[in-house]
């Protein structure tokens, strides 16, 4: 590299003492301007094949032969000319190679972004299908969690149903002995033995005429009158006895609920004949 430098500063300052425009050649005591002009130009070329020479032996390379021609003037001897030429070779050669590297690192670097967009893209992908996933079986829970509320309050109304059910069983279910409305009896009272009353003739004598007395009467379990009273009373109060003490002699089959004996009100008609 120093040899290179040498040479070249060499060709500079031999252009510029040589081929400066306007400076004028001064000749030498005793000599012509050309011939001293020529002289500096073979020390030159001289100079530059002695560099030429130690380089080659220093590499190693057989030197090669260079044929004498008389300089050139102006002209760029040879040896400086294929020095600049390998010179620009390499530097060339230096560019190309630099610019492989830059393309090689673009390459790399392109390649660098596509593997990471490409792994960019495929978290994107796993997040997005974890995502889903946690969505669905947060959708799944809820599903299940609304089921099993469902499914609690159908079994309160469920048992809430038969509960009241139970009760209403419990309030209809009858036990002998219990007084019912008649209509609501299965079966209903029937007289089985209702004996006439025997009116003293004071009493009847009294009597305008014929007359119908309203009775209610409690008829028990046994078919027997428990309770008498009188919706329509007649005016003598000793009738009024003696009938309610005749009907309570009367005797019934018992009304059933459920085949359950039961006690009913009935009302019961009786009319006094004069």
């Amino acid at each position: 590299m120093l040899g290179l430098f040498i040479v070249a500063a060499a060709a500079g300052l031999y252009f510029f003492v040589f081929n400066k425009p306007g400076m004028p050649v001064i000749p030498s005591a005793g000599k012509p301007a050309v011939e001293e002009k020529n002289g500096q130009a073979q020390e030159l070329n001289a100079a530059a094949s002695t560099q030429l020479t130690g380089q080659e032996k220093t590499s190693g390379t057989q030197p090669q032969s260079l044929e004498k021609t008389p300089p050139i003037p102006g002209a760029v001897p040879a040896a400086t000319q294929k020095m600049l030429d390998d010179a620009k070779l390499k530097q060339e050669e230096d560019l190309k190679k630099l610019k492989e590297e830059e393309d090689k690192k673009k390459l790399q670097e392109e390649k660098r972004k596509k593997q990471a967009e490409i792994e960019r893209l495929k978290k994107e992908d796993e997040d997005r299908k974890k995502q889903e996933e946690q969505a669905r079986l947060l959708q799944e829970d809820a599903d299940l969690k609304k089921q099993e509320e469902q499914a609690r309050l159908k079994k309160e109304e469920a048992d809430r149903k038969k509960a009241e059910e139970l009760k209403r069983l419990e309030q209809a279910r009858v036990k002998e002995g219990d007084i019912i409305p008649l209509n609501d009896a299965d079966v209903q009272p029937v007289a089985i033995s209702t004996p006439s009353p025997n009116i003293p003739s004071a009493i009847l004598s009294s009597m305008p005429n014929s007359q119908t007395m309203m009775f209610t009467v409690l008829i028990n379990q046994n078919g027997d009158v428990e309770t008498v009273r009188i919706l329509q009373k007649s005016n003598n109060s000793q009738l009024n006895t003696i009938l309610t003490n005749l009907i309570k002699t009367w005797k019934y089959s018992p009304a059933q609920k459920n085949s359950v004996r039961v006690k009913v009100w009935k009302t019961v008609p009786l009319t006094i004949k004069k």
